[in-house]
């Protein structure tokens, strides 16, 4: 009878820092973190992980039920940075190890994702850094729900221009994995995206020799293999 157990209190830390061999140094300005049998609340976190800045703030509802009684689990969670490097959090070789990429994407299975979730993710980040891409004024919506992903309002500028994405991936069927995305991309700079898109090299090779600017509209739809890559047929 936990809903009638009466614990409740907060976690406060300040100026700390945390240092392990996995992640990149952590250091904690400040975190209040409220809690009871009901819910768990990261009231405010502001800190940093590598020289990324982060300020997030969010809240579990549910969470004894959902572990003693399989219901649902209800949650929210909002993320803002200046910086956000994941570079650093993938480790120095995640990024630029070509072999270790592939034999990874080989060894890749379905990733299914829990009916009994319900959690929605807001995000804006003014930067944010990926191997060789640089990512700018980076928000959108995240909410995993009934077996899926969805993403809402994705926008982010590349290449001198911007792309907005949404869709998402669903997992209902676990045995065909199914995505749904649409991209509208406006203004990429061509020189750069060639260069830094090895899909754009190797299905439009005359973009090689082109300069200028493009935008497009794309819609695509797909039913993915037991190694998460589409279907082409």
């Amino acid at each position: 009878r936990y809903e009638n157990f009466q614990a409740d209190g907060r976690l406060i830390l300040l100026d700390m820092n945390y240092v392990s061999d996995s992640l990149p140094p952590v250091g904690i300005n400040s975190l209040y973190f409220d809690f009871s049998p009901r819910f768990l609340a990261l009231t405010s976190f502001d800190g940093s992980v590598g020289s990324s800045t982060i300020q997030a703030k969010g809240r579990m509802d549910n969470y004894i039920q959902w572990w003693l009684k399989d219901s649902t689990l209800i949650g929210s969670f909002d993320l803002a940075a200046n910086k956000f490097d994941l570079n650093e959090l993938m480790g120095p070789t995640a990024a630029s190890d070509s072999t270790t990429a592939t034999a990874d994407t080989s060894a890749l299975s379905v990733i299914e994702v829990p009916g009994n979730i319900n959690f929605r993710m807001g995000m804006a980040v003014k930067e944010v850094i990926y191997d060789d891409l640089k990512l700018t004024n980076v928000r959108g919506g995240l909410h995993i729900h009934d077996k899926r992903v969805d993403l809402k309002d994705v926008f982010f500028n590349l290449f001198g221009g911007n792309i907005t994405m949404a869709g998402g991936y669903d997992t209902k069927n676990i045995a065909k994995p199914a995505i749904d995305l649409t991209y509208d991309v406006n203004d990429l700079d061509i020189e750069q995206t060639v260069k830094y898109m090895e899909t754009v090299q190797k299905m439009a090779p005359i973009a090689k020799t082109c300069k200028g600017k493009f935008s497009t509209d794309l819609a695509m739809t797909a039913n993915l293999d037991p190694h998460m890559q589409p279907d082409l047929n």
